[in-house]
């Protein structure tokens, strides 16, 4: 096959990464070559692989394209995929196809440059094809310029200079197969959770979806999904020619040891609905997938202080804020909830909101006590908690992480006991809202943007090496659960697929703001459209709180609340008591009067078209809402 012939056939095509480190289960043997053929069978263009043992094996099994590389970790560089001339002999033997390796700008093993590296290689293999794996823009249009056949995205997040990018960054993407006259493997994707990201779109073969995903044609639509509460987590890909679900079974970043064990990772579903729009249809499927939510008994409305406040209030705050709530809710069968959040905890600082959660800090200095009083001011009482992020000083280490021992190991048995005393002792408190919060990022260490098609960092398991990740977070929402009560249980930072039945409400996106609008528009209206058809399926969906502040637009803030307030899912208002005077009492008193009560889910009417959704059905009304902020002429010098 020639070099061209290589580039036609892996282009547009979905290559499959078959790889496994000297500790990981599957590691030697002929276990790659096993996976290389059963991602040929299931549509792969291409294997990208590690050691030279392996893409022999994977050589023996098909007859794909391979990307091969060699990790190898040398002490005075950070570079490890293809790190020397060593490397790339080495792999040059083997007859891959492609032979990639670390092209950003970083010191290399014994202070060469990628310059120099780069020419030595290609004068000694001049008909080899080399791919760059780049972190940014510059690395690529470099290794463009230097004579690299392909470039990829593959170090974008994972060099000091991207660490926290957005991952897949579209932006590059964009950018490079626009502006740069060579190949380009893109890699990367999304999880779950809102980021303002939610659309419709045609096919991208690199975009990772959620544990579901539909296809809409005219009147059809077809739905791809997992049971709830599955062994794995579980993400699809679609395109043209097929579409792909990735069940990742690992314990934390390491393969599972199931020592015997048969696991039945996930129950999949597809259905296809005729004659139905594509929100009753999600709807329909969303039931099938998780046939036992618990809900709240009434529609959850209220107050939150977290986006005016953040973080610096006190129980004086919380009082007259409480106050205000109940003036505004007069006569409403149906109470409002306030929920406390993180504010309260003992060790609060700017730098730090974990716990302990047994004690409230100087501004609450008596955490029952603030609970009875709301009660007798007729609100009821709500609190958020961080249960993974702990100093106690009791807590020993080996309840703490392998990935970060800032954070508690949710395998531990202990620790779940632990957690489920910190829940017992919040709710024997008088709190019967308890919001918990970041169990994704706290277990995972990563933010959902981040995560894409690989979850966490590799190299770690949890304490318990026997259950996947999945198994793990599904015993801890099923403690937290149990140790609430007859409290509320809401989500937040949470794995929807893997809550789903054991939570009763979940913020389904990315946090809205009390100080920027633009961020509101582009998470609350996207997460509330895209997830409403999830509404009291899967559990009630909070698409975040509607933040009333001197810092937004009052017109557009009140927009926002009319929506939510009519959308039939939890209205939660942060609104400080300054702000409020005669007519933005009315206004607000009118949203609590419909939010306390049940209503039709909201249907956005224009998804197809926009990520910000304008046209709305509103039970029988249509709404037109102008989500845009008001702009004029800046003045001043140049």
């Amino acid at each position: 096959m020639t070099n061209q012939e290589i580039l036609n056939q892996i282009h547009r095509g979905v290559i499959v990464s078959c790889q496994a480190l000297p500790d990981e289960p599957l590691y030697g043997y002929h276990f790659m070559g096993h996976l290389a053929f059963a991602a040929k069978e299931g549509g792969a263009v291409g294997i990208r692989a590690n050691t030279c043992e392996d893409i022999v094996d994977i050589k023996k099994e098909v007859d794909l394209p391979v990307i091969g590389i060699i990790k190898s970790v040398y002490d005075d560089s950070d570079v490890y995929i293809t790190p020397t001339m060593k490397e790339i002999d080495a792999l040059a033997a083997t007859g891959v196809e492609i032979i990639a390796l670390d092209a950003t700008d970083r010191p290399r093993p014994n202070g060469l440059d990628l310059d120099t590296l780069f020419k030595e290689a290609r004068a000694k293999y001049p008909n080899q094809l080399f791919m760059a794996d780049c972190s940014c823009y510059e690395d690529c249009k470099h290794a463009a310029e230097i004579g690299f056949d392909l470039v990829g995205t593959t170090l974008c997040g994972y060099t000091a200079k991207t660490k926290g990018t957005a991952i897949p960054n579209y932006d590059l993407l964009s950018r490079i197969t626009t502006e740069l006259n060579v190949p380009v493997i893109a890699e990367g994707g999304v999880w779950e959770r809102g980021y303002g990201g939610y659309e419709w779109r045609g096919y991208v073969p690199h975009r990772v979806m959620p544990w579901y995903f539909f296809l809409q044609s005219g009147n059809e639509t077809e739905a791809f999904g997992v049971h709830t509460q599955p062994a794995a987590m579980c993400w699809w890909t679609a395109e043209s020619t097929g579409y792909s679900v990735y069940l990742d079974v690992r314990c934390g970043g390491l393969g599972v040891r199931l020592n015997g064990r048969t696991l039945c990772a996930a129950e999949l579903c597809r259905a296809e609905y005729e004659d139905a729009d594509g929100f009753t249809a999600m709807g329909e499927f969303f039931s099938v997938l998780s046939p036992n939510p618990i809900l709240p008994k009434s529609p959850v409305y209220g107050a939150n202080n977290w986006y005016h406040a953040y973080g610096h209030a006190t129980e004086d705050d919380v009082l007259r804020e409480a106050k205000a709530l109940a003036e505004l809710t007069e006569g409403l069968a149906n109470r409002p909830w306030f929920i406390i959040d993180d504010c309260w905890q003992i060790d609060r600082a700017d730098n730090y909101n974990g716990g302990p959660w047994r004690a409230g800090n100087k501004g609450f200095p008596d955490m029952p006590d603030l609970a009875k009083k709301l009660r007798e001011s007729g609100i009821q009482p709500g609190i958020w908690v961080r249960l993974l992020w702990d100093h106690s000083e009791s807590i020993p280490a080996s309840w703490r992480s392998k990935r970060d021992p800032e954070y508690l190991d949710p395998s531990v048995p202990e620790v779940l006991d632990h957690i489920a005393e910190d829940i017992h002792t919040v709710s024997s408190w008088g709190y019967k809202l308890i919001k918990h919060d970041f169990t994704s990022y706290d277990v995972l260490g990563r933010w959902g943007f981040e995560m894409g098609d690989e979850l966490t960092d590799s190299g770690w398991r949890f304490a318990d090496e026997t259950r996947t990740t999945a198994e793990i977070l599904i015993e801890l929402y099923k403690r937290i659960l149990a140790a609430a009560g007859d409290a509320i249980v809401m989500g937040c930072n949470c794995f929807g697929h893997l809550g789903a039945g054991l939570m009763h409400l979940n913020r389904t996106g990315d946090d809205v703001s009390g100080k920027l609008w633009a961020r509101t528009r582009r998470m609350g209206m996207n997460t509330l459209a895209f997830t409403a058809p999830m509404h009291d399926r899967f559990f009630a969906i909070d698409a975040d709180c509607v933040p009333l502040t001197d810092a937004i637009d009052e017109t557009l803030g009140m927009r926002w609340l009319e929506l939510v307030a009519k959308s039939g899912t939890p209205t939660l208002l942060s609104v400080p008591a300054s702000y409020l005077n005669g007519e933005r009492k009315a206004i607000i008193r009118d949203a609590f009067r419909r939010a306390s009560q049940p209503q039709p889910t909201a249907r956005p009417l224009d998804w197809h078209e926009t990520t910000c959704p304008a046209v709305w059905k509103l039970g029988e009304e249509t709404k037109h809402f102008d989500w845009t902020e008001p702009c004029g002429i800046l003045t001043g010098s140049i």
